[in-house]
């Protein structure tokens, strides 16, 4: 009886993910993510069939909210926040991200321009 109360509740996370996943709108992109979340933490087994699907979608989505993120900082010229510990992490991995760096180098001249050279 476990085991079909666990099948079932598998396949309506999966189906949660599925059906949000494919509407390209932040809120089910969001939805989506949470769900692929909650999947993977009761799930995540050796042989899973959605397991990597789900895995690969949550790397790529919390890679676009950093972005996003880093992004906004910018925006509201919250320049150290833009130049915090966690994006200089992305560039001691991803030496070459084009976006971190760009930010970064826009975040640094603006606040130059604003007169603080701490950066």
């Amino acid at each position: 009886m476990s085991g079909q109360r666990n099948d079932a509740e598998r396949d309506a996370l999966y189906t949660r993910f599925a059906e949000n996943k494919k509407l390209p709108l932040p809120e089910k992109q969001r939805l989506a993510y949470y769900a692929a979340k909650d999947y993977l933490k009761e799930f995540d087994q050796a042989g899973d069939e959605y397991a990597p699907e789900m895995r690969k979608f949550v790397r790529e989505y919390e890679k676009v909210m950093k972005h996003f993120d880093l992004y906004s900082s910018y925006v509201d010229k919250k320049y150290p926040k833009a130049a915090s510990k966690q994006d200089r992490a992305v560039l001691e991995k991803e030496p070459q991200n084009f976006y971190v760096l760009s930010i970064l180098a826009e975040a640094g001249f603006d606040s130059s321009q604003a007169g603080n050279a701490s950066f």
